[in-house]
């Protein structure tokens, strides 16, 4: 059986112990990298970035990019580790290879000024804090049934368990800093403008009708897949509905009728937020003018989306559970939008990142 890598046996671990869940890091575009896997240390070897009292190194900087590079094979469906694939388009005209090298890095920025502020501040891990690590550590070295096998994988990314230490270190300062700007008793969090600028630049609401390509039988279990005739009657039907609602028929009514998801629980609509949008549906539901109804065909059902006005202060309202997360998404935005600031400062070595990146990419 293959092995987890080191993160993914720290998640584990974490979970276990009942650890505090780790920031995720924003990014520009579908990708979203876990916080753990974009850390900052110092590490042996030449120093690729600098920053205050942060640095580092080439061995480390391999290894983020290597663990992020794996991460997105992983997310992504059909992905192959391959010249032509990191060769597609991406975002603003970039290479999949290009964006993902160009995220690590401002990642790692960011990471750089915050571990650097930690020591600014004069702020110190508690020893329980460290003792999480040392535990994590230690249940990761048992998962491998010795420290010499766990070493022989961390060798792929040029590290050693010490050095993994050390980036698990500088995690939880990173950890530390954010909470003391943005955890619950936070000196920084936000202001009833911020939330509700958050919400309206990362939320929309819209309406929808499903429509199931699929069917169930009493007595067996499972769904049951239709024939091409009977799906042909559901595409027949979405466009008949479609047309109604751009004559002027009323939605609601229509959902009543003919909706077969329950939305009970939603009445006022189901808003989505920008961190859902490694979903094909969110995605189109985003690209809709406000007011306009499309149709979004997936492979289980076919959707009848309209997406409407966002209803004032709806998040203060909600007793759906829709905006769980939007205090905590907006504290991560203020607090990447305030490090991002200090990006120009961090010391660069450009030629060595390439050379990392070379070696990464182009021996695959």
């Amino acid at each position: 059986m293959k092995n987890k890598n080191i993160l993914e046996k720290r998640t584990d671990t974490a979970v276990k112990r009942s650890f505090k869940k780790k920031l995720l890091l924003i990014i520009a575009a579908a990708v979203i990298l876990l916080l753990s896997q974009l850390l900052s240390g110092c590490g042996s070897g030449k120093t690729v970035m600098k920053y205050g009292k942060a640095g580092i190194s080439d061995r480390i900087y391999r290894y983020m990019l290597v663990n992020s590079m794996e991460y997105y094979l992983e997310s992504l469906s059909g992905a192959e580790n391959t010249p032509e694939f990191w060769a597609q388009s991406a975002a603003d005209g970039l290479t999949l290879r290009q964006f993902l090298e160009a995220d690590v890095e401002k990642s790692v920025k960011t990471l750089l000024v915050a571990v650097s502020l930690f020591e600014d501040y004069g702020m110190k891990l508690t020893p329980e804090a460290e003792a999480a690590v040392d535990q994590d550590l230690q249940d990761i070295e048992d998962s491998y049934g010795s420290k010499p096998e766990m070493n022989a994988d961390l060798g792929r990314y040029g590290i050693n368990a010490d050095i993994l230490r050390e980036i698990f270190i500088m995690q939880e300062k990173e950890q530390a800093l954010y909470d003391f700007f943005y955890g619950d008793r936070g000196i920084m969090l936000p202001t009833d403008e911020e939330l509700d600028a958050y919400y309206k630049d990362n939320y929309i609401r819209i309406k929808y009708i499903a429509l199931h390509l699929y069917k169930t039988v009493e007595g067996v279990d499972g769904l049951i897949a239709m024939t091409d005739e009977e799906k042909q009657e559901v595409y027949s039907l979405s466009e008949q509905l479609l047309s109604e609602v751009k004559s002027g028929a009323d939605f609601d009514a229509l959902m009543a009728q003919y909706n077969q998801d329950d939305l009970t629980a939603y009445p006022g609509g189901v808003y989505l937020s920008n961190i859902d949008r490694s979903y094909d549906i969110v995605d189109r539901a985003f690209l809709i003018e406000i007011g306009d109804t499309e149709i979004v065909d997936q492979e289980k059902a076919v959707y009848i989306v309209r997406r409407l006005e966002l209803e004032e202060d709806a998040y203060m309202s909600d007793t759906s559970g829709q905006f769980g997360d939007l205090v905590s998404k907006c504290c991560e935005k203020l607090y990447f939008e305030a490090l991002s600031e200090h990006h120009d400062e961090v010391e660069v070595n450009g030629d060595l990142i390439a050379s990392i990146g070379e070696s990464v990419f182009g021996s695959e």
